[in-house]
């Protein structure tokens, strides 16, 4: 594996050594690589919607119906799991 060195402000390094349970540099692994995938998904985007003829409009309109049908999906599926539970616990309540 290789190694990064960073620097960082004097106060924010007296921060993490005060946290000495943490796993500094795995944090910072995990933030880049969350931060690269960001960035392929951005570019994978660009690629896809290069020879869009949809306006500027358009996509904003895209983009918030597809951002209201993931939190009505997340919304559900906060249900869904809410009446497992309950089944789960009528059940073991009759037995």
């Amino acid at each position: 594996m290789g190694n990064v060195t960073i620097a960082v402000p004097e106060d924010l390094k007296k921060k993490l050594d005060a946290r000495p349970e943490m796993n500094w540099s795995e944090v910072a692994r995990q933030a880049w690589k969350k931060q690269l995938d960001l960035l392929d998904r951005l570019a994978e985007l660009d690629r896809l919607t290069a020879k869009s003829m949809a306006t500027e409009k358009e996509v904003e309109e895209l983009t918030r119906l597809i951002r209201k049908s993931r939190q009505e999906d997340e919304k559900n599926a906060g249900k869904t799991s809410v009446k497992a539970h309950q089944s789960k616990s009528t059940k073991a309540a009759v037995a």
